[in-house]
């Protein structure tokens, strides 16, 4: 399909008799050239001087109506939209009037025959034409220059569906605005489908047919025959909604619908234009997609969606002008602002899901083909790390490639604590806002608990790497797990390894872990407290961080019996708490010194209770040795027994009196001695107010 037919130039001749009938208005110095020049367009045999008379003027019109009928034998002719010239495909996807497609050829003109430009300069001074001169090629009717302004104004097809563009040259009046060919028409009309006008916004591509993760499923296929049959019963045209986390996974939908139905996909970006900014490029989007029949996939909708989920008005109006075949991707589902949608138009809703553990796997492993690994490296790692990050598909990617790179300025093989330390910042999470990240550079090695107590914290590193599978794999988490979430609450008094062992849990699954401060969350107004943790929880599930409520005891304790509105409120916030915990994917941990008083309810839904016992004289003996560093410099006469049965302090203390007596060493430059241990047990002591007496 191509502009240049003789399709268009029957158009061309009859836009040439419309001149004929406007020479009176040339300007007399131009009218001899004007006529000279429309003589050899009609027929370039004829001599230039030759002379019409008025009668002869006067029968154009009779030669218009005969080529106005063979335009519409053509078309009628036509068959299959293939076999038609691409003008003609235009009048037919728009349903453009005679009058309008005289209007079109006659804004089309100077691109497509250079004459045209001469002609219009003596006609109007301009090689574009102005509004009132195109005007004036429709006023053969009788009915006055301005009858079908509405043509050209902003409600009119030519404009509206970008046909054509209207430019005020140094704020000239409508009716000497000049037209142009809207950015991109001229080159479809020559079989070209540009996108260079969308300044990098969108690109169009042709779905490979449909294989692994990009096969279509019974949501897609359901999409593809409701267009297909409302095409079919030249029925509105239902619009697509994919909605979901995963940006890749939603463009992949849109590229199953693709293939299913056999349709060329334009991609248009709107992310970061404001909605003045939005208008002109979808309306060219549309235009574009409506031409060449394709799917148009409009991503970067989000930031036009409010928080309440809903579209900005005058959008649905926008969208219900066009027979088009339209796929929105976003995060969230949304509605259009109430009577601003047509309800006779359908909206396909597909919800998209993320990765599953498995799909994880997958990418994970697709991405680190002919990577240079190191020969630690196997599968089992691998699909750990799948399962513990639910990172989606870019996400993945950038991962690997913050893996790749560490890796690559060490100069060595790439190893899986380069991949989970890429996966940690590919997280992209803003918690430091709402809680402070702790250091998890503890393993299983450095905790020191009761056998029993330990087991319980190894199930629980178990659970967590292997939920994946579980859930996901063997199909348990959908029918017996309302969350696929892991909930602890360490109880126990103050010392006793609560907070270390949740270091340990985060180390071992090589996972960030956040503090949440209670101070800032629970507030002393309605509805507040409920507002704080929802942020902290958002922004955590899409984090892959642990979050770790510590001195919770304001929270989690017995819910109380209500006496006042106070009581009432709080119990609502532990209510919702319960409530978020169960629904949250991730891990939390919690730490309570209240352990014997806790609520019955909350207990049930909590999938660990570990408790911290004080610690015997066989296990303060182990922290005493332990948390010593064996590089100190000290004296012979050391021996940490008697401070393990003689001092009754829990693990915090013994570490306190530590570091306490290895400053004071260094401080008096010399190896660390007895004393100065007794020193630092002492100061624990006065801290807790308890009467200290020093050993012999």
């Amino acid at each position: 399909m191509t502009i240049s037919t003789d399709y268009f130039k029957n158009f061309l001749s009859i836009l040439n008799l419309r001149f004929y009938t406007l020479l009176a208005a040339c300007p007399a110095d131009n009218r001899v050239e004007a006529r000279d020049f429309m003589t050899r367009i009609a027929d370039p045999s004829l001599e230039p001087d030759l002379e019409f008379s008025d009668a002869e003027v006067s029968a154009t019109a009779e030669l218009l109506d005969a080529l106005n009928s063979e335009n519409d034998k053509i078309l009628a002719e036509g068959g299959k939209i293939g076999d038609i010239p691409s003008i003609e495909v235009l009048r037919e996807r728009f349903g453009l009037s005679g009058n309008e497609m005289i209007l079109l050829t006659a804004i089309l003109a100077p691109a497509v025959d250079e004459r045209f430009r001469r002609l219009y300069t003596l006609f109007q001074y301009s090689e574009e034409p102005r509004v009132d001169f195109l005007l004036g090629l429709l006023d053969n009717d009788g009915l006055g220059r301005y009858a079908h302004a509405e043509l050209l104004g902003k409600e009119g097809t030519l404009f509206s569906h970008s046909l054509i563009e209207l430019v005020n040259r140094g704020g000239t009046s409508e009716s000497a605005a000049v037209c142009r060919p809207a950015p991109g028409l001229l080159s479809w009309l020559n079989g070209i489908p540009a996108v260079d006008y969308y300044l990098g916004r969108a690109e169009w591509s042709m779905p490979d047919n449909a294989s692994g993760d990009r096969r279509a499923n019974d949501e897609i296929l359901a999409a593809a025959n409701a267009i297909e049959m409302a095409e079919f019963n030249s029925d509105p045209v239902p619009m697509v909604s994919f909605f979901g986390t995963d940006a890749e996974r939603l463009f992949m939908a849109a590229e199953s619908l693709g293939a299913e139905m056999k349709r060329p996909l334009l991609r248009l970006n709107l992310q970061g234009l404001e909605i003045p900014e939005v208008f002109p490029n979808l309306r060219l989007a549309m235009r574009d997609a409506a031409l060449n029949r394709g799917l148009l996939v409009i991503r970067g909708i989000d930031d036009l969606i409010d928080s309440s989920g809903i579209f900005p008005d005058t959008f649905g109006r926008f969208f219900d002008k066009w027979n088009v075949s339209v796929v929105l991707l976003s995060k969230r589902n949304f509605v259009f602002a109430p009577g601003d949608f047509s309800p006779k138009r359908l909206i396909l809703r597909v919800a998209v899901k993320g990765l599953t553990g498995s799909q994880r796997f997958g990418v994970w492993k697709e991405l680190l083909k002919g990577l240079p690994l190191d020969d630690s490296f196997d599968d089992e790692h691998l699909r750990t790390l799948a399962g513990q990050f639910t990172l989606n598909s870019a996400q993945i990617r950038s991962a690997v490639s913050s893996g790749l790179g560490k890796a690559v300025i060490e100069d060595r093989d790439l190893t899986i604590s380069d991949l989970y330390e890429g996966a940690r910042v590919s997280s992209m999470h803003h918690l430091s806002d709402l809680a402070k990240k702790m250091e998890a550079r503890y393993t299983l090695r450095d905790l020191i608990l009761p056998e029993k107590q330990t087991m319980e914290i190894e199930q629980l590193i178990a659970m967590a790497r292997n939920r994946s599978q579980v859930l996901e794999d063997w199909g348990v988490g959908k029918k017996l797990v309302s969350g696929r979430g892991i909930s602890a609450l360490f109880t126990g008094v103050p010392g006793t390894g609560k907070t270390l062992t949740a270091q340990v849990i985060a180390g071992e699954l090589g996972l960030d872990i956040y503090r949440v401060d209670l101070s800032t969350i629970v507030s002393k107004y309605i509805g507040e407290t409920e507002k704080n943790l929802e942020r902290i929880f958002t922004e955590a599930q899409s984090s892959n961080v642990i979050l770790f409520f510590d001195e919770a005891d304001s929270l989690f304790g017995r819910r109380s019996e209500v006496g006042s509105s106070h009581d009432r409120y709080a119990n609502i916030e532990v209510g919702y708490l319960l409530q978020r915990i169960e629904t949250y994917d991730g891990i939390v941990l919690m730490a309570t010194n209240l352990g014997a008083n806790l609520d019955e309810a909350f207990a049930r839904r909590i999938h660990f209770i570990i408790d911290f016992p004080f610690p015997d004289e066989e296990t303060r003996l182990r922290l005493w040795q332990l948390l010593l560093p064996e590089n100190i410099e000290k004296e012979e006469d050391i021996y940490l027994e008697p401070f393990a049965y003689a001092y009754k302090i829990a693990g915090g203390a013994i570490r306190n009196a530590v570091v306490w007596a290895i400053y004071e060493a260094a401080r008096n430059k010399r190896p660390l001695n007895r004393e100065d241990l007794l020193n630092g047990v002492e100061r624990e002591y006065q801290k807790m107010g308890k009467v200290f007496i020093p050993i012999r």
